[in-house]
């Protein structure tokens, strides 16, 4: 009798933990935000659940990402040795639904797949993206922004003793100016337009910030020399087409060839080499994405990094759990569906 409960609760222990390891790989996850790059969407402090599901749940590539499996992995030393090593080739299940345009995206960076990034999908596989003034065309056709998209102005008042007026106006008093008459706050669109109304602002200007992208794979010191305002045009690749190398685009596909293409691209006399051999088309064995975080001006996304690659992706960002802020719980966010 005694054995039998031994038996039944090792049994159960057992059913238990690979529900939890199955849930983790292959259903749901939960999901910290520890920045703002995406505010007001999602803010500093916000428990989010992600969906593997919706894309199709990406395979371990190796037992230290396998849940609760790793923990008996990292016992031995040998197999410590090869962590960041790849185990076994990118396998991903058939998924609910393919990434689409405005996707909230949880992945690993692309340079660093220690680390999980969370953007909106602004570019889908072959198609061209730009940016312009801060405007993105995606094929030349402006890109429809979501209605919490955030930029920074830079803001001149003509008094700052009645500075906090327009502000309140438009849900900003938490922004007051400061007594130089001039202050960096972020706006959506809506209210960039109701503050230039104002009787009480002399000018407001967009912000721009410096990017630059350089060769980190070859001799070559080359980079590109772009902006947060300004960035493009380039094309974002897709399995199967092919994408002609220009001395203007090479470094940021360059990335992609060396790292995930299993490729490797040099510059020599103005030509290009895959491989040793001499080409300026490639054609692309995966997908990939363009990634921009809703704060617009403070969030490092696919403008510095390049683009992310399919293998990349984790899963969708579905609804916020919980958010805490100064150690209380935002009521406010509790439960709230991530659009």
């Amino acid at each position: 009798m005694r054995q039998n409960v031994w038996l039944y609760s090792i049994s159960m222990l057992f059913i238990v933990l690979l529900l939890a390891i199955g849930t983790r790989l292959f259903l749901v996850e939960i999901y910290n935000i520890p920045s703002n790059s995406m505010k007001e969407s999602l803010v500093n402090g916000d428990i989010i659940l992600l969906s593997k599901l919706h894309y199709g749940p990406k395979l371990p590539d190796s037992p230290f990402k396998i849940p609760w499996v790793n923990f008996f992995v990292y016992m031995n030393d040998d197999a410590r040795k090869a962590i960041d090593s790849t185990w076994w080739p990118y396998n991903r299940l058939k998924g609910l639904t393919q990434v689409k345009k405005n996707d909230v995206v949880i992945f690993n960076h692309p340079e660093d797949s220690k680390y999980s990034y969370v953007k909106r999908c602004i570019g889908l596989p072959g198609e061209n993206i730009k940016i312009k003034k801060g405007e993105i065309y995606v094929n030349n056709s402006k890109y429809n922004d979501f209605v919490e998209i955030r930029y920074s102005y830079k803001v001149w008042h003509k008094n700052t003793t009645n500075s906090t007026t327009p502000l309140k106006a438009i849900k900003l008093i938490e922004n007051t100016i400061n007594n130089n008459k001039q202050d960096t706050l972020l706006l959506t669109h809506q209210q960039y337009k109701l503050l230039k109304k104002s009787d009480l602002i002399d000018s407001i200007k967009l912000l721009d910030y410096p990017i630059k992208i350089s060769n980190n794979f070859s001799k070559n010191k080359d980079s590109i020399i772009m902006s947060t305002n300004f960035w493009g045009p380039f094309q974002v690749p897709q399995k199967g087409k092919s994408i002609k190398l220009t001395t203007e685009n090479y470094i940021l596909y360059e990335k992609i060839l060396n790292v995930f293409e299993g490729k490797y691209l040099q510059k020599k006399d103005n030509r290009f080499y895959i491989d040793g051999v001499n080409s300026d088309n490639y054609r692309y064995k995966q997908n990939y994405y363009f990634m921009m975080g809703d704060n617009r001006h403070n969030s490092v996304d696919s403008r510095y990094w390049g683009f992310v690659p399919e293998q990349n992706i984790i899963g969708k960002a579905i609804f916020v759990l919980f958010s805490s802020k100064k150690g209380r719980i935002n009521w406010n966010r509790f439960m709230k569906i991530i659009e």
